[in-house]
């Protein structure tokens, strides 16, 4: 009984220092000091409340500059940030190394955060960053095999009716 609530107390803990991040700028992007993100160390666990408080502070209390994201489909995002030097984009979407950012005709870096959201570093000055998700080789390797797999299964299931009809004629006659 006892741990079970010390679970809820530390569940609501974190939800409060979540909704504390959608207070300030509501959505899914945050400009945030790229010196102070980089001086964090990584957040093994739900239940380091110390580092998660330090972080969402960071994020919170962080420039007083704005930031959006705008979803275009399931696989990308438009952001837009006006950015001062030493600042950076936060994303508050799961990190995965297929993520891509693109701004101004070139490629900005993309990293995992603290937390293992995005984190975009990209130059000074009035952005508008495209953030795509772009699908793995092994994935588009295995739509390949499924459907490959699919019809063969078909044809097999085809070949099994024909023997079967066939055999049931001849044995009608």
């Amino acid at each position: 009984m006892f741990r079970h609530a010390v679970k809820r107390d530390l569940y609501a803990q974190l939800l409060q220092q979540r909704n504390k991040l959608v207070d300030r700028y509501a959505g899914l992007a945050h400009v945030v000091e790229a010196r102070e993100l980089r001086s964090f160390p990584p957040i093994q666990s739900v239940l380091d409340l110390e580092k998660l408080r330090v972080y969402t502070d960071a994020v919170e209390h962080g420039p007083d500059a704005s930031a959006s994201a705008q979803w275009d489909g399931t696989d990308a995002m438009v952001l837009h940030a006006n950015l001062q030097p030493g600042q950076s984009l936060l994303v508050q979407e799961t990190y995965d190394p297929n993520w891509h950012a693109y701004a101004s005709g070139g490629t900005l870096a993309v990293h995992a955060d603290q937390v293992g959201f995005l984190w975009i570093e990209a130059p000074p000055g009035e952005q508008t960053i495209r953030l795509q998700f772009e699908t793995p080789l092994e994935n588009r390797i295995g739509w390949v095999l499924a459907i490959v797999s699919g019809a063969t299964v078909l044809g097999l299931l085809g070949l099994g009716a024909k023997s079967a009809a066939t055999f049931y004629k001849g044995a009608v006659e």
